[in-house]
């Protein structure tokens, strides 16, 4: 059976009862007698099952007394169906925390906390990161360095004519969306600042640079809180999509923890001395162990404290 996925954050089952839902699955013939495991829950607002044909979908969204015509139809891989299988909610905060303490100790263990060649002032690592923006780590160090050549003040490329920018940066990508955001950001600092630096966030509370930077074009959170960790030597905790698919899936945030939200959930759960190898260690482990499409629990060092190799074992709708 093809495995569907269906969810609307306007549903509103007659049925919100994980009883009461697995009763009419079986009513249309979709599972048998066997119990069910944790991949359904009809305890949030939506429906996430590894089991539903297209055509349950169909008739459990006729079902839906908003009759809401948002509801998407598509076809999810099978191993990610759900990134964390939780049947209920998350532990409690200290529970969290202890773990979350066992798992960095682990990861650093295991990867050392590697330097990914970041920059110690603030300007140069927030340059650094949006040329690395979409692109490979060969490349966007390679133009990087270029444009320190080109450009050894950041107040040249304020001076430098846009296609000229756009030409020295091309081999990172997007050089027609970063060029022109580099050249805004620039004229904002100067702006308030009388130099193109950010050398006055030094002396700004964490909250109040963070702020700063992503009032800066293009700066979104995640970055933002990067220039903090890495050159201003903050205990902040930056989540991209690595370190995000790994905390769910070890059940330290929920698959619904999204976007801003990601960042402030796991700075509660992840202590501010391990925030930054949870961080590093977390990215690598994502990348050679804890893959999006065939993560490889067997050989994973935290598969004893990890759900998520456990819900993998229970077998398919």
């Amino acid at each position: 059976m093809n495995g569907w996925l269906l969810n609307c954050p306007r549903l509103d089952f007659a049925c919100q009862k994980r009883d009461e839902a697995v009763r009419l699955l079986r009513e249309q013939g979709v599972v048998g007698s066997n119990p069910i495991p944790p991949t359904i829950s009809t305890q949030t607002d939506s429906i996430r099952c590894a089991g539903f044909s297209q055509g349950t979908c169909l008739s459990v969204r006729n079902r839906c007394s908003k009759k809401c015509s948002s509801v998407s139809l598509k076809t999810p891989p099978r191993a990610l169906t759900s990134d964390v299988p939780i049947a209920g909610s998350l532990a409690s905060l200290p529970a969290l925390r202890a773990r979350g303490r066992r798992v960095a100790k682990i990861l650093a263990r295991v990867y050392g906390s590697p330097n990914h060649n970041n920059k110690q002032d603030p300007l140069d690592e927030l340059v650094f990161i949006i040329l690395s923006q979409m692109t490979t780590s060969p490349s966007f160090e390679r133009v990087y360095s270029r444009l320190r050549e080109t450009a050894p003040g950041w107040e040249d490329v304020l001076k430098m004519p846009l296609n000229t920018l756009k030409a020295v940066i091309r081999d990172a990508g997007l050089s027609n969306q970063k060029a022109p955001r580099l050249k805004a950001i620039f004229k904002r600092l100067k702006k308030d600042f009388g130099a193109v630096t950010l050398e006055p966030l030094h002396g700004m509370k964490t909250l109040d640079a963070e702020n700063y930077l992503i009032s800066l074009p293009g700066v979104q959170r995640k970055t933002a809180k990067c220039v903090l960790m890495y050159s201003l030597n903050r205990a902040v905790l930056p989540v991209d999509t690595h370190v995000l698919r790994v905390s769910r899936r070890l059940g330290l945030t929920t698959a619904k923890t999204i976007g801003d939200e990601a960042h402030s959930s796991l700075e509660r759960v992840i202590s501010a001395r391990h925030r930054y190898g949870f961080h590093v260690n977390a990215i690598a482990h994502g990348r050679a162990v804890c893959l999006a499409k065939a993560p490889q629990c067997e050989s994973c060092l935290l598969k004893d404290i990890c759900p998520y190799p456990k819900a993998l074992s229970h077998p398919r709708l």
